[in-house]
């Protein structure tokens, strides 16, 4: 089996064209595999060819090889199995996520019908970075947090989800004056990449709502954390319909 542009080149050689000049070759054949498996010559959960048909085919060393699949794995396109070899990753179906109700999708998403919770933490923890920020406290600062896990019926992982609560002398049922949104992509701690079952090289996207009270006060800050290759953020200006947040795009259909 061969595939991409590469014309099979025996030991001898390997027919890489003009860019073969001061480009690593494990780059090279990296960047073949990867346009086949862009393109939809290599298929999700179609195993790759052996390293020593790889090699053959490109006319490279088995080393060489090796690396061009560690930079695949690493870029979450390809998975590996002991003792059955390399595959092309299964990418899940893509859900959109409209962009001017980011904060509603993500404050809203405990309370989807068909979503599956799961609380796996309640209580004291350290609020960091952006969190803290939003909080207004010092980084590093206690506050109350209720993490959960939501999932499918079927049990697939959607997203990990924390509500950060200040510890003040305040009501927790204040009403909400305003809000603030930040979106950031971020690689996952080995606990979240495990919880949500992350393949390795895929990053998550991290969304954040707080809401304050009419003194300015944080009341919250909701964290979601959501498989970046699961999620797609969608704008239209003029806005138009609404999307559904479960909405699949079309070419994961196709595929």
């Amino acid at each position: 089996m061969t595939f991409g542009d590469v014309p099979l080149a025996g030991s001898n050689g390997m027919a890489f064209g003009p860019r073969s000049s001061g480009e690593a070759k494990y780059h090279q054949v990296a960047d073949r595999i990867r346009a086949a498996i862009q393109s939809g010559e290599l298929r999700p959960g179609q195993a790759l060819p052996t390293e020593k048909q790889l090699a053959a085919q490109y006319g490279v060393s088995r080393p060489t090889i090796r690396s061009a699949l560690a930079t695949l794995r690493a870029e979450g396109l390809i998975d590996a199995q002991q003792g059955r070899g390399a595959f092309v990753r299964l990418r899940p179906a893509t859900r959109r996520l409209p962009a001017p109700q980011l904060s509603d999708a993500v404050t809203q998403s405990n309370h989807r019908p068909e979503a599956q919770q799961h609380i796996i933490e309640a209580g004291p923890a350290p609020a960091r970075g952006a969190v803290a920020e939003l909080l207004g406290v010092e980084d590093g600062h206690q506050a109350f947090v209720r993490r959960r896990l939501i999932t499918t019926p079927e049990g697939e992982p959607l997203e990990l989800s924390a509500h950060y609560f200040p510890i003040i002398e305040k009501p927790a049922g204040r009403d909400t004056h305003r809000t603030a949104s930040l979106l950031s992509a971020r690689m996952p701690s080995p606990t979240e990449a495990a919880a949500l079952r992350v393949p390795d090289g895929v990053p998550l996207l991290e969304v954040l709502v707080a809401s304050y009270d009419a003194d300015g006060a944080p009341i919250q800050v909701i964290e979601a954390l959501l498989p970046a290759d699961r999620y797609a953020i969608y704008d239209e200006q003029p806005s138009g319909l609404a999307v559904a947040r479960d909405q699949v795009d079309a070419h994961e259909q196709e595929t």
